[in-house]
């Protein structure tokens, strides 16, 4: 519930503290007064748009921060969990706003999205006004207030679908595999052959690209290579070269070398050497008899190489994935040209699975049907003793499809939209069209009389739920918010002395003037201050002992009520 509102700095509230209890709190006070400042500093706390308009004249910044004690509710904690909140018993959410456009959001002190904030804020507070909030407009929501009625009969069937919907989804990847309809699968085999029968062609060997890229580097560099290869042989064998000084130094050292044993072995190597300079020059003339450039070559490489990056850009990065491609598909061939024994199978298995789906989703339907009936009876009775007796509400289903195709969810392919007549003579509309703000009230209150055990929101505010609404139709309105607050907290700001008087908790909220500001506040009443408030509630212009009595009475009458007499 909501256990506290801090507010700084928020139109004319400089500063309030508001300290909500469990039961029914009920804020009044003069028109004016700032009790719709203090439902929209709520919705901005609860992740609403912002607004610079609603920043206190004078300040740059304001705050509001909402602390909610909360209970151990599954779809709350898996949300928090899920946000890296770690569960406490308190969840504080807190935003401020700058006119500078800037804002800050922190949930337990950790900042947070805006998605974040109106996640969580959603699973914790429903507000009931003429704003956006109200949540029936929404036909989208309406499936769910139905599916909430009849919860336990439904749960079963979502149980059931959940697990067929997993093996249909399996039996469809298989059949993936097999290109779907026998049209796709047609095209598949046709496909794959025609690529097995290009890649088989280019008859590719690892290793080759790294082979040709090297034979085209030669032949691009044939010509140097070749002048290079010349230069060296006549550095060797020309006039003046290698193997002619030689020649000349072991001639020299041959003719001294009877004198001395070492000379003739020097003498020795210089004639090695010479020999192996000459057989050098003959191999340098042999290999620049390899470099002549082959046009025709030239040619070959070039379109075997761009042969092999055609294929590399259909079918892998480099020769050793397109052959490990061509073995794949040539599996999947086989497996396409003899799949009919299998994808009859598969055909049947689905078809089989459709026809268990469509059986449960015509069981929801029923259910559904059945919980409608039940949920119209209830909310047209809470209208008509709600001072709207012709008023006529109907669940109006969408036309059943013929095939679960289409509509594959655990939730069944069932739609729907609340449809109301609020007076005699009028025709069912969509509640959007047809309600005035005073009878979206009382519906709004109507539908939250029935299904108030069946969402886990703990918290609901209605905002002037009571807006044309008097006489002894409050009284009941009265009672019926009574009722809701015996399992959530229920805010309600009113103009109603019926419901001031069945408040366990309430709140006046009033305004002053100084010499430069104006100012809102607001503060919790004793007994003595709620008397004198619901006497001016009652339209007294003087708070006198006939007033108060008539107050005291009223208080009385809601004790009454409380307590079941």
């Amino acid at each position: 519930m909501l256990k506290q509102l801090l507010i700084k700095n928020a139109a004319i509230i400089a500063e309030q503290r508001l300290d909500f209890g469990p039961g029914l709190n009920v804020l009044s006070g003069e028109t004016g007064a700032g009790k719709s400042i203090l439902l929209d500093c709520l919705n901005f706390a609860l992740g609403c748009k912002a607004d610079r308009e609603l920043i206190r004249y004078g300040e740059e910044t304001m705050t509001v921060r909402a602390v909610f004690e909360i209970d151990d509710q599954p779809e709350l904690r898996a949300a928090m969990e899920g946000m890296g909140l770690e569960w406490e018993d308190v969840l504080i959410l807190s935003r401020s706003f700058s006119r500078s456009g800037r804002g800050e959001i922190h949930l337990n002190g950790q900042p947070a999205a805006l998605s974040m904030l109106k996640q969580l804020s959603g699973l914790l507070i429903d507000i009931y006004g003429q704003s956006e909030h109200v949540s029936l407009l929404k036909v989208s929501n309406h499936i769910k207030l139905l599916d909430a009625f009849c919860r336990e009969e439904l749960d079963p069937l979502r149980q059931r679908n959940r697990a067929l919907l997993a093996d249909y989804r399996q039996i469809a990847e298989e059949l993936g595999k097999f290109g779907g309809s026998e049209a796709e699968r047609a095209r598949l085999i046709d496909l794959y052959a025609f690529q097995l029968e290009e890649i088989s062609e280019a008859a590719l060997q690892e290793g080759e690209e790294e082979k040709l890229q090297e034979q085209r580097a030669l032949l691009q560099n044939a010509e140097k290579i070749r002048a290079a290869l010349s230069e060296a042989r006549a550095a060797l064998s020309g006039d003046y070269g290698v193997i002619g000084n030689l020649g000349s130094a072991h001639y020299r050292l041959n003719q001294v070398s009877r004198f001395d044993p070492e000379l003739e072995a020097l003498s020795e190597k210089l004639n090695d050497l010479k020999f192996e300079a000459e057989d050098l020059a003959d191999r340098l003339e042999q290999r620049a008899g390899d470099f002549e450039f082959d046009e025709r070559s030239a040619d070959r490489i070039e379109d075997r190489l761009e042969l092999i990056k055609r294929l590399k850009k259909k079918y892998g990065s480099g020769i050793p994935e397109i052959l490990a491609y061509a073995d794949r598909i040539s599996e999947e061939l086989e497996k396409l040209k003899n799949a009919d024994a299998e994808i009859a199978g598969l055909t049947e298995r689905r078809g089989q699975i459709l026809a268990r789906l469509e059986k449960n989703f015509r069981a929801m339907r029923k259910i559904r049907q059945g919980a409608a009936a039940r949920l119209e009876e209830k909310i047209t009775g809470e209208l008509r003793q709600l001072n709207m007796p012709s008023a006529r509400f109907v669940i109006a289903f969408g036309e059943e499809p013929k095939e679960a195709v289409g509509h594959l969810s655990a939730e069944g392919w069932d739609s729907l939209e609340f449809l109301l007549s609020a007076n005699k003579g009028e025709p069912l509309k969509p509640l959007s069209k047809v309600i005035s703000g005073g009878e979206m009230s009382r519906f709004m209150l109507a539908v939250k009389t029935v299904t108030a055990e069946l969402d886990d929101l703990e918290t609901l505010v209605f905002d002037e739920i009571d807006a044309g609404i008097s006489g002894q139709t409050a009284g009941v309105l009265a009672q019926k918010l009574e009722r809701i607050s015996r399992t959530r907290q229920v805010i309600c700001i009113t103009h109603s002395p019926a419901i001031a008087a069945m408040g366990d908790r309430n709140f006046l909220i009033t305004k002053t003037e100084t010499a430069d500001k104006t100012v809102s506040q607001l503060s919790l009443l004793n007994e003595e201050g709620l008397l004198a408030e619901i006497a001016r509630l009652t339209g007294a212009v003087v708070t006198g002992e006939h007033a108060l009595r008539h107050a005291a009475d009223l208080r009385a009458w809601a004790a009454r009520e409380k307590a079941g007499t």
